[in-house]
Parts: C-alpha cells; sequence; structure tokens
C-alpha cells in the first residue's frame, strides 16, 4: 500500500513496501534494469524482479525472487555494484569456495545473470571499500585495500591493475569525479589523482562518517559535521554559497531529480537543492532504514529486513499541491527543472507561479524579493504600481484584481515597501520607454488631469517621483533634471507639498515650462530667506543663462528684478553663457539702459572685448559713457583737474589722476588707440567741447589724418616734444600719401604755430637732422623762416648730400650687377640652344625601350635622353652609369 509521511513541504514520494521481515539480513543492494540484486550477511544473493501491476492504484508494484544463489560467498557480501554495460556484478566478498585464497574478502567479478566467478583480482586481498566508475568506457575501479589504493580498468575481457598508491589514512567512503578519485576518511576529504596518486585536500571534519554523492553537472555532495551537506566541483571547489541542513548527521544520501534524499537514523528526509537554501519537503518514516539505491526513477530504500519502493509524485501535481499550500518557491523551481514539457505551457505555468510568489511576497513584506520576481514577468507593470494605494489614477486601479488582499501600507513599513518599488521602475523604465519611443506622451498638457492618464511611461516616471519624494531619496533631482514622462500637473502637486521647489523648477525646465519656473523663482528669490535655499538672485540668474534667444522676452521681463537688487551679479545673465546661446546685443543693450545704468559700460567692454563685435553704434557708445563719467568726475572736484591756462607747465599725464577719473582716463585712451571702429567725427564732436583731455582729442585727430593739429597739442599744450616724435614715428609711411609728410607737418607746427605761440627754432632743426631721410628737404627749406642761420642747418645739409650721393652710386651698381646679369642669361641661352634636343618619332628610351614621342624626358650631359619617369637618379646616367654634378635637364 501507498505510504506518505509528510511533516513538512508537500509529498513529493510515495513509498510502498515491496519485502517485508526478510529471513535473511540485507547487507547491501543494487539496481540491474527491472530487477533487484540483494547481497546478505549470510552471504546469500537474492535476485528480485519488480514489476507494475497494470490498473492497481492501491500498490502499483510487487516483487517476486527469482533466482537465490546461496553459497556465494562464506562471509557477508559487503558491496555490490551492477556494470549493467558490460554485464558484470562487482561485489566485497569472501567465496569461500577458493581455499587457495583463503578467508579473506576480495573484490570479485562474476557473470550477471548466471552469477558464475568471471574472476577474483587476488591483489585486493582483505579490501574494505571499492567505487566503480560507471562514467567511462570501458569502466574503471579504485578498490582500497586498508592504507593503498589500487586502480583497475576493464579491457573488454578482464580487470588489469594501472597503479598502486600508497596513502596515509584508511578509506570510508569513495566516489569517482572525472579522473580523480574523492576519498572520504574520518578527518576530511581529499581529491586523488588516479594518475599520478597526488592528494590534494578538499576541507578537513571532525570524526563522523563521510558521505560522497555525485550530482549532476560535474558536482560532488559531501557530508559535513552538524548535519550539514557541502556542494563542490570535481576539483574540491565549492560551487554554491549554500549547503543542504539536515536534521540531523546522514547515514547515506541520494539525488532523485530534483531532491536530494537522505536517510537519516529515525527517517527518511526529501529536500530540494534549489532557492538558495535547502528546504525540507517531506519527511518518510521507513523504521530503520540504512541503505538507498537510485537509478533515475527507480528509487530502493532497505532496512536490515526491508526493501521499499519511493514512487515520485508527478511534477505537475506537486506544483499544484504546492501552490495549494502556498509553497511557491518550491513550485517555481520544480516548474523550471521541467525539461520533457511543452514549452508554452510551462512559461505559463512559470508566469502565474511567479506572480503568486511575487505578490506573496509582496503581502509577507518581502519587497526586494518581490519586485525582483515581478521584474521577471512580462506583465503590466500597472499591476505592480497598483499594490501602492495612489500611484496609479483611480480609474487604472480598479481595473486590476489581486490573487490575495493587499495590505495598506504606511509609515517606515511603506517606506520599505517604496525602495523595493524604486528598485522595479528603475529596472523595467528603460525597456518601457524603449518600446514606447513612437508613442505621444500625454504629460505635456499642464492642465491635463491625472486620473485620465494610462500612457505607461507618464505613470511610471510619476510614480518613481512619488516613490523618490516620500523616501527622501536625492535620486529625485537626477530623474527631473533629464527627459522624462512625469505628469506635470501631479507633480506639481506632490512636489509643491513636500517643498520640493527646486526640483519643481527642474521640472518645469526639463517641460520647456520657463515661464512657471521663473515665476517661481522670483516668488522664492524675493520671499523669506528662512528655510528657503532658492532665497536671492543666485538661481533665477543661473536659470537664465541657460536659456537661448529664442526666449529673449523672457529673459528680459524676469531680468528686470534681478537687475534691480543685485545689478552686477544680475549682468551674468547676458555675459555668462554659451556661446550658442548668445543673445541680441542691442536688445540687451536698449533693455538695460533704463533698468541698470550703471551696466552699460561693463556690458558694452564685455561685448567689444571679449566677445568681439565690429558694430560702429557700441564702440561709439563705450566712448561716449567713458566721457560722460569723465567729465562728471571733474565737475565733482574742479580744484584738482582745473590747469590755469596763462601757465606754461605741461599737464600731469592723462590717466595719472587719482581714484575712478584716472581709471576711466586709462580706459578711454587704451580705447581709443585699440579700437578700429569707432566714428572718428563724431568722437571729437563730442570731445571738442571739454576742457583739457588733449591726448584724447590728438589720438581722434589721428584717425581723421588731422597731423597738424594733433601735433599742435603735443608741443603746444602738452608742451612734451618726445610725444610729438613717438607720434611721428608711429604714423609715418613712405607709401602713404596722408602719412609720409607727417614729419614734415611735425616742422610746420614748429616753425608756423598758430596765432599766439611762439616758433621753435631749435627743436625744428633737431628733428631736421635726425630725420632728413623721412622729410622732403625742398618743402622742409620752404619752412625756414630767412633769419635761420646757414651754419645751424650745415649739418642738415651734409646729411642729404651725403645721402643723395650715397643712392646714386648704390643705382650705378645695381645697373651694372643687373648688365651683367643679362650677359650671363644671354650666354646660358647659347650655349641651351646649341645642345638642343631633337626627338623623332622613331626615337626610343634606352631605359625601357619605349618610344619617347610627346612624353616629358631627361636630357644628361653626355647626349642620352630617357623618359622621365625612367630618370631615377638625377645625377647618374641610367644607361653608362656617368655620375653629373649639374645634370642638364630639357
Amino acid at each position: 500500500m501507498f505510504s506518505s509521511t509528510k511533516l513538512s513541504g508537500h509529498t513529493a514520494f510515495n513509498s510502498i513496501s515491496l519485502v517485508e521481515k526478510l529471513p535473511l539480513k540485507i547487507e547491501c543492494l543494487d539496481i540491474w534494469g527491472e530487477r533487484l540484486v540483494v547481497g546478505t550477511t549470510e552471504g546469500v544473493l537474492l535476485v528480485y524482479e519488480v514489476k507494475e501491476k497494470k490498473g492497481e492504484t492501491r500498490s502499483p508494484f510487487f516483487m517476486s525472487l527469482v533466482d537465490s544463489h546461496k553459497t556465494f560467498s562464506k562471509k557477508p557480501i559487503k558491496m555490490m555494484q551492477v556494470l549493467d554495460s558490460m554485464k558484470l556484478l562487482i561485489s566485497l566478498s569472501d567465496l569461500g569456495s577458493q581455499p587457495l585464497l583463503g578467508s579473506y574478502d576480495y573484490v570479485n567479478v562474476h557473470v550477471l545473470g548466471s552469477f558464475r566467478l568471471h574472476s577474483t583480482l587476488t591483489k585486493t586481498r582483505g579490501c574494505h571499500l571499492f567505487a566503480a566508475d560507471k562514467n567511462t568506457f570501458p569502466p574503471r575501479l579504485a578498490c582500497a585495500v586498508k592504507k593503498r589504493v589500487i586502480i583497475y580498468d576493464y579491457d573488454g575481457k578482464q580487470f588489469n591493475e594501472l597503479k598502486d598508491f600508497q596513502i596515509t589514512e584508511l578509506p570510508i567512503s569513495m566516489s569517482w569525479c572525472g579522473n580523480s578519485v574523492c576519498i572520504g576518511f574520518k578527518r576530511g576529504y581529499s581529491l586523488m589523482n588516479a594518475e599520478t596518486g597526488a592528494m590534494t585536500e578538499i576541507f578537513a571534519t571532525e570524526k563522523m562518517i563521510p558521505t560522497i554523492t555525485p550530482i549532476p553537472t560535474d558536482q560532488l555532495l559531501l557530508g559535513r559535521n552538524g548535519g550539514v551537506s557541502v556542494f563542490v566541483d570535481y576539483e574540491g571547489k565549492p560551487t554554491r554559497r549554500y549547503g543542504l541542513c539536515w536534521s540531523e548527521q546522514p547515514l547515506c544520501i541520494g539525488y532523485s531529480f530534483p531532491y536530494v534524499i537522505g536517510i537519516l537514523p529515525k527517517y527518511v528526509e526529501v529536500r530540494t537543492m534549489s532557492a538558495g537554501a535547502s528546504t525540507l519537503v517531506q519527511t518518510i518514516t521507513l523504521r530503520n532504514a540504512k541503505l538507498l539505491q537510485i537509478d533515475g526513477s527507480s528509487i530502493y530504500i532497505a532496512s536490515q529486513s526491508h526493501i521499499w519502493r519511493l514512487l515520485p509524485v508527478p511534477i505537475l501535481t506537486q506544483v499544484d499541491q504546492m501552490v495549494k499550500e502556498r509553497e511557491y518557491e518550491g513550485a517555481l523551481a520544480l516548474m523550471e527543472s521541467l525539461t520533457d514539457f511543452d514549452e508554452t505551457l510551462k512559461a505559463e505555468k512559470i508566469a502565474w507561479i511567479r506572480k503568486l510568489l511575487a505578490t506573496h511576497l509582496f503581502v509577507m513584506g518581502q519587497y526586494e524579493r518581490a519586485m525582483e520576481h515581478f521584474a521577471k514577468l512580462s506583465n503590466d507593470p500597472l499591476e505592480v504600481i497598483g499594490l501602492y494605494q495612489n500611484f496609479l489614477p483611480k480609474p487604472l486601479r480598479e481595473k486590476y484584481e489581486y490573487p490575495m488582499e493587499i495590505p495598506v501600507l504606511a509609515g517606515t513599513v511603506l517606506e520599505k515597501a517604496l525602495a523595493g518599488l524604486i528598485n522595479y521602475l528603475v529596472q523595467i523604465r528603460p525597456t518601457v520607454q524603449q518600446q514606447a519611443q513612437s508613442a505621444v506622451d500625454e504629460d505635456l498638457s499642464v492642465d491635463s488631469d491625472y486620473s485620465s492618464v494610462s500612457d505607461l511611461c507618464t505613470i511610471i516616471d510619476t510614480a518613481l517621483l512619488k516613490a523618490y519624494i516620500k523616501t527622501n531619496n536625492d535620486d529625485i533631482t537626477t530623474l527631473v533634471s533629464n527627459p522624462n514622462h512625469c505628469h506635470i500637473k501631479e507633480c506639481e502637486k506632490v512636489l509643491m507639498n513636500y517643498n520640493k521647489f527646486e526640483q519643481l523648477v527642474l521640472l518645469y525646465r526639463g517641460k520647456g515650462l520657463h515661464r512657471k519656473a521663473l515665476e517661481l523663482l522670483a516668488k522664492l528669490g524675493q520671499g523669506p530667506r528662512q528655510g528657503n535655499n532658492l532665497h536671492g538672485t543666485r538661481s533665477s540668474i543661473t536659470y537664465m543663462t541657460q536659456l537661448g534667444p529664442d526666449h529673449i522676452n523672457l529673459i528680459l521681463e524676469f531680468s528686470k528684478w534681478v537687475l534691480q537688487i543685485t545689478p552686477r551679479e544680475g549682468l551674468a545673465i547676458f555675459t555668462d553663457r554659451d556661446p550658442s546661446l548668445k543673445l541680441p546685443a542691442d536688445l540687451v543693450l536698449q533693455h538695460i539702459r533704463p533698468v541698470a545704468p550703471s551696466l552699460v559700460v561693463p556690458y558694452l567692454e564685455y561685448v567689444i572685448m571679449k566677445e568681439g563685435e565690429t558694430n560702429p553704434l557700441f564702440h561709439n557708445e563705450l566712448i561716449f559713457n567713458y566721457l560722460f563719467t569723465i567729465q562728471q568726475l571733474r565737475d565733482q572736484d574742479n580744484s584738482s583737474t582745473a590747469v590755469d591756462p596763462r601757465s606754461k607747465a605741461a599737464p600731469p599725464p592723462a590717466g595719472s589722476e587719482p581714484g575712478l577719473l584716472g581709471q576711466t582716463r586709462k580706459k578711454l585712451l587704451t580705447f581709443l588707440e585699440k579700437s578700429q571702429y569707432y566714428t572718428p567725427e563724431k568722437i571729437y564732436g563730442r570731445l571738442f567741447p571739454h576742457a583739457g583731455l588733449y591726448e584724447e582729442k590728438a589720438i581722434v585727430l589721428s584717425r581723421i589724418q588731422q597731423h597738424e593739429q594733433a601735433l599742435s597739442i603735443y608741443i603746444y599744450k602738452l608742451l612734451n616734444h618726445q610725444m610729438a616724435e613717438a607720434y611721428c614715428l608711429k604714423h609715418y609711411n613712405p607709401e602713404s600719401e596722408d602719412a609720409r609728410d607727417v614729419y614734415l607737418s611735425l616742422l610746420k607746427v614748429y616753425l608756423h604755430p598758430a596765432e599766439g605761440e611762439q616758433p621753435l627754432i631749435e627743436p625744428a632743426l633737431a628733428i631736421l637732422n635726425k630725420h632728413y631721410t623721412k622729410i622732403d628737404a625742398p618743402k622742409a627749406l620752404e619752412l625756414l623762416p630767412d633769419s635761420c642761420p646757414i651754419q645751424l642747418l650745415a649739418p642738415f645739409f651734409e646729411n642729404v648730400i651725403k645721402d643723395r650721393a650715397k643712392n646714386k652710386r648704390d643705382k650705378q651698381v645695381m645697373h651694372s650687377l643687373f648688365k651683367l646679369e643679362n650677359l650671363q642669361v644671354q650666354d646660358s641661352l647659347i650655349k641651351a640652344r646649341a645642345t638642343a634636343v631633337k626627338i623623332t618619332e622613331k626615337r626610343l628610351c634606352p631605359v625601357c625601350d619605349k618610344r619617347i614621342g610627346a612624353a616629358v624626358f631627361a636630357h644628361y650631359p653626355n647626349g642620352v635622353v630617357v623618359h622621365y619617369k625612367c630618370c631615377k637618379d638625377k645625377n647618374v646616367c641610367p644607361v653608362t652609369g656617368t655620375v653629373f654634378n649639374k645634370p642638364h635637364y630639357v
């Protein structure tokens, strides 16, 4: 009859009793297809056939004894292993019928079926343990004889010894793993290389019975102290962070997909390997069970007198049972482990279970794990968002029904749950947005109501913003700073309620709602300072510097209050910006004149000197503003700046005045010198009425080629002959009609001054003698007064005569050189014509033997003519090898 003990989890196996109260004591057993081979303590070998009862529901199998061998062994049959592929049975027994071998245990080989003795491995005398490798063909054997391990392989006829290794401890358990043998000792496990015998320790244990269980995918399950079994690979390295935890130390362990079965002293435990930590699935009470053999779905357990078979419950039945009992993780692991199953149905079933699991985890407060499972589902994200109150538009929330009651979240529980939602939304957001690239955002209308929204991207981003703000997550700034689909009206309300004005400004900006953003900044900027991070003008200035010329009207409108409160800082609105966002300078200038007149000069300086503005209107206005400032400052302090017109003392240099006056005059002088774009006539018209400002007037006069007036200022107003001479040096240009006689103009100013001034003969003669090469001598002599002593002109005449004589000689020399050069050219021409080369249609290139024709050619001094492309070295004839210093080319 079926028997199923279930103390935990669900029913994975039903047990049926096949043999009860056997009069012999069972020592070992192994599976042989549909048969079971049993070795007894009495040395009797029993062979049972297991048959299925068709149509029987109470006990679908029965066993019948089909063969027995009473004299199989003189002593207990300690171990058996069926090698079905070789039709052999390997046993550890004392045959008894071979007295020459003595009464010892040997590894014996029998033929399956007849069970006649095939061979005895004589070197295994006293063997206490062996392990056959069924995964290789032909199979291999590892036999433990005290502290030795002997390796055999089968050649199709017999087992041959390959290696004999001495070890330091007595093996208790063994199993093949690749090309190594895993050996369990009392105090730990080691790997022995089957070729070299090298031992590698896996880990140590305290005194215990070591258990080694092969697991698919090249793993071993090794028992440790404390009832724990750990997973290692064939190199002894752990493959999982967790192990299996048993209620007690197992006697033996077996694997039957997808479970691990352990025989414990009091009962049998069934555990699953999935989901990170071992889970107890089922506990089965089988009295005094000690042996376990598994071959696929055939699972046999035996005590000394009983044999049971475990019948796996169909996976789908187990899954439904586990779902009913809310063991969703186990059900999910079972479904995922199915291989021979319709993939579509499997995917649907897995999605259904995962949804139940995720919802269950959410209800149980395991929000992070719940969201991990929701993220793996391809279901509607709105259903996940609907788990949170007031996160979905009400009409949408009413559409969703959940398989279990969703609790109302509040306080710290809500914050923990929202952290899970944030991770979920951040994970799915890129995919959803990519899939909805062609969709139209529904959140662009400021007045649209959130209850009417159905766009998935809008709902996700709005929910994400709500989650950020309720958990005080700084990532909210990143969300609103970057492109997003947040619903404006809903998010505006939430941000206002939480006083997140900085994030609200960023949201407005991202949506292009610059007026709303600037209105909010103006309100907060002029509001109370306490608790207000946006108090003052800085935030408004920063915002407006990032707006381009297409928003010029908004910038001008909202910059007024900034310029009125902090004009110097407010100037950055127009100057501290990217070149691509440059604003029309004329509109800005027109705006700041009435609002912040003090900024006109700084703005003009920025536009001209930093941005390189060349419009004369801006250059003129900057000069006019400098003049206006200078006049105001001079009017305020007449005593310090007034100069007595009757005084013959030179006035102080321009710009040497203290304070702002001197600074402004320096700026004006520098600008008048460097700028090439102001209108000199207009500037002089403004300068003329001003008393003083002689240096400025002289610079402007030089721009309109009024050199005599400018020089007159330097000599008679500034009393500075050095400045007059420097003026001439700067402006003299023999190629220009207006500037070639600038030194003559200086003489004229010295010798024929304006009315009321005395001629200055001495400085005039000094200029005449120093710069005689730059002055037209006849015109200069005409300017000299008749009373000028002739001896004072002697140096001038001497220099002029010497200079004229030198020029004449230089010209004669140059004429002779040109004549000589002409003769040389004529001679070269005559020689070239004498060596002319005649190219006919039949003339061939001696290098390539092709006709030269009309191609470019090279002619060497020895008469050789080749194609130009055949001329590899200009100095070496390619035909004769003659070297030339100067090759001739035609």
